[in-house]
């Protein structure tokens, strides 16, 4: 287990270099309330085209992968399927420049399993009031043997790393932070995307995309000035 510092650096790293490669996204403003919004970084139009493109991408991969391993729903899948899925929407929104909180988080774990830092979690937030929104973060060195619903008790070398808000801090500090994330925060139910706790761990689950995937013709995304 890596020391609380040595977290918090690594998880500062992985939110710089996400937030260079995935430089807007088209969710800053209304429900979500970043910790300082940039307006810089408020999606364009055109980038906001790419964006919906994206997702109709997303749902086309999405849908073959569910096909492949006879599935009917992308929430409780393998972990090799959460991986392959990560892979694709993390590599897409980088290439293409945009991406809101699930990009950004899929591609700041992968960068930090790359790095051999584990265990790692992605999470997700349901907001159940005012109306069903959610969040996508990840984790540092959290105690697997703990609840999700005790944020504050994952670890004393635990951090969040969340790039969307480019937010990182000590789980021990979750409620102090809490408010700079949307209003429905307090009323959450965390869920968990996937974890890894080695590098054999990943190696073991992260199966190479199926061959019918590796056949789709995707779409060139051109390249933006």
């Amino acid at each position: 287990m890596k020391s609380l510092s040595f977290n918090l650096m690594m998880a500062r790293l992985a939110c710089v270099h996400i937030r260079r490669a995935i430089a807007s996204s088209t969710n800053l403003t209304g429900v979500h309330r970043p910790m300082l919004l940039d307006r810089s970084r408020i999606a364009s139009d055109e980038k906001r085209q790419l964006r919906q493109r994206n997702e109709s991408w997303f749902a086309e991969y999405d849908n073959q992968l569910l096909e492949q391993h006879q599935l009917s729903s992308t929430w409780r899948v393998p972990r090799s399927f959460r991986l392959s899925q990560m892979r694709f929407h993390a590599a897409l929104a980088m290439k293409s420049g945009v991406g809101n909180c699930g990009e950004m988080s899929a591609a700041a774990f992968l960068f930090l399993a790359q790095s051999n830092l584990f265990p790692l979690d992605l999470l997700h937030v349901n907001y159940r009031s005012p109306a069903q929104f959610g969040h996508a973060f990840l984790v540092i060195g959290r105690d697997g043997d703990v609840s999700l619903a005790e944020p504050w008790n994952w670890g004393e070398s635990a951090v969040v790393c969340d790039p969307w808000n480019n937010a990182v801090f000590p789980v021990t500090a979750y409620h102090y932070y809490a408010h700079y994330f949307p209003q429905s925060f307090r009323h959450l139910m965390v869920n968990q995307l996937v974890r890894l706790e080695s590098s054999d761990d990943e190696k073991n689950h992260a199966d190479q995309l199926p061959g019918s995937i590796k056949a789709v013709q995707w779409p060139t995304i051109p390249e933006l000035d």
